[in-house]
């Protein structure tokens, strides 16, 4: 029997390093840019990696989207930054801009500069002329959890036989 505990052992060592090191993750990247000769353009990027952004950089842009996505198999940690332009010249023309923006995005939410929050929404009503808009959350994959903490009581008990 306590080649089978350590058998399960084994397995769940392996299934930890295979989560550690088979991190999963997204990056989207949108970005909404003018020019004079052509129109205003909504221009998407899904894991495209350093390099790509620096072969093919995008315009001057009005505004940005950037979400990235990190999964640890246990803990997931998604990040968004959003970045307006038009923050930056309302600023200095002295009018504010009129806008709300409004996030959802899963997890427990571990910094922000949103202005107030609506249940599990982030809502920005004022836009900062220097920073961009961002959040950073942490969500833990509970199922997963639950299963090592059952497979660890299970191998406990068997254990004993």
């Amino acid at each position: 029997m306590q080649r089978t505990a350590l058998g399960f052992w084994l397995g769940v060592l392996a299934s930890f390093v295979f989560f550690i090191l088979g991190t999963a993750g997204v990056r989207f990247d949108a970005a909404v840019t003018a020019g004079e000769a052509r129109p205003i353009e909504f221009a998407e990027r899904v894991d495209q990696g350093i390099l790509g952004r620096l072969l093919s950089p995008a315009a001057p842009t009005l505004g940005s989207v950037t979400l990235t996505k990190r999964s640890w198999g246990v803990v997931t940690y998604y990040t968004e930054r959003i970045t307006v332009a038009g923050a930056r010249l309302a600023g200095q023309a002295g009018e504010p801009l009129q806008l709300r923006i409004a996030l959802e995005i899963p997890g427990t939410v571990v910094g922000t500069n949103a202005n107030t929050r609506e249940g599990g929404t982030l809502v920005w009503t004022t836009l900062p002329t220097d920073a961009p808009l961002w959040a950073e959350t942490r969500s833990v994959n509970w199922t997963v959890v639950a299963f090592l903490v059952g497979a660890a009581l299970l191998s406990v008990m068997l254990r004993g036989f």
